[in-house]
């Protein structure tokens, strides 16, 4: 089963001291026999950390002891760990959660991982969710498709699949845009997106076995003819999906960032900010999803002529979503600073 893990150029930029003892760290806090899985993840695995950046880590643990779920923050080699700790339904859950991704929930799609524990069983929940992210792309080609004539073949790439979900992640939390900027200026984006996209042949393979799918063409970057059932109903609609994710998503992390912090942190003085910051904030919000949805209508999975074959399925392009343009970056800052208002927030 594939994994994709912290690759040797990758760790040049991480200190590989600080992973270690880390692990030292969560096993003398919950115990070998607690632990099922341990997988850290963000910007020191990837390569887009800052100065003092923590270092983030989920830790799955086994049956009966539900007691120690929960977040904790500690020190290793002057570096803040966070760790999470989650049962195995919990966790699962998270990883798959397509309405509102938050930033640590979505790296198994737009980030590599490392697990040092329990790697099979995070391959293997890594497997489970791709394979639900790849039938949600055929669901589109499937759409798409529906007026195509039967015995006219319609094929798509390997790399079609993956790039299309991380430019459809991304653009509903676009936070992410900024990370893979960084990622890119160390040199580290095509070695990160190669193993991402490996990551989904597992469920390629899958799917062939399913019979949904038939190889057509092997290699790095493999050929597959589409053998499913065409149609599917508007909701199926690669646009209206999209849009729903765009307007849906930002407005569900605000919701789930409150919800965090507590009822018992809400004041008058939070109210006043909300009433304040908060009409701006939601415009900002609703200004971001029409500049995304147009994106999604210029970039748009569609079927194209395929050397006298067939139709193809041309997904959407990474390079080109993160090449965004300034005023969507200045929105950001600025939304972000409005949401720093409303919390009450230092800025």
């Amino acid at each position: 089963m594939t994994m994709y893990m912290v690759e040797p150029q990758l760790m040049a930029s991480v200190n590989v001291m600080i992973l270690d003892d880390a692990v030292g760290e969560i096993r003398d806090r919950y115990g070998d026999e607690a632990i099922k899985a341990v997988m850290f993840y963000g910007s020191r695995v990837n390569g887009y950390e800052k100065y003092g950046s923590d270092l983030d880590c989920f830790v799955v643990l086994n049956e009966g002891y539900e007691q120690d779920v929960g977040m904790e923050i500690s020190y290793v080699d002057d570096t803040e760990l966070h760790v999470i700790a989650h049962t195995p339904e919990r966790f699962e859950r998270n990883l798959k959660d397509s309405l509102a991704k938050t930033s640590e929930h979505i790296n198994t799609t737009v980030f590599r991982y490392d697990a040092p524990i329990g790697s099979e069983y995070i391959a293997q929940v890594d497997a489970e969710n791709k394979h639900d992210l790849t039938c949600d792309i055929l669901d589109d080609i499937a759409y798409l498709a529906r007026d195509v004539e039967s015995d006219t073949p319609v094929y798509f790439h390997r790399n079609d699949v993956a790039d299309t979900k991380l430019v459809q992640h991304v653009l509903a939390l676009p936070v992410l845009t900024e990370r893979l900027e960084r990622v890119r200026e160390r040199g580290n984006l095509p070695s990160m997106l190669d193993s991402i996209r490996d990551s989904y042949q597992p469920a390629l393979d899958r799917l062939e076995e399913e019979g949904v799918v038939r190889k057509v063409e092997e290699g790095e970057n493999p050929l597959y003819e589409y053998t499913g059932h065409r149609g599917g109903s508007i909701f199926h609609n690669p646009i209206m999906k999209g849009f729903g994710r765009k307007i849906v998503t930002p407005f569900l992390n605000v919701y789930r960032s409150i919800e965090k912090r507590g009822s018992g942190d809400f004041t008058i003085a939070n109210l006043g900010r909300a009433l304040k910051h908060g009409p701006r904030y939601v415009e900002s919000i609703l200004e971001e999803s029409v500049f995304n949805l147009d994106y999604a209508k210029k970039h748009r999975e569609i079927l194209v002529p395929y050397q006298d074959e067939g139709l193809l399925f041309q997904g959407m392009s990474v390079d080109d979503l993160i090449d965004v343009n300034d005023r969507l970056q200045r929105l950001r800052r600025e939304r972000n600073a409005l949401k720093e208002k409303i919390r009450g927030d230092p800025c």
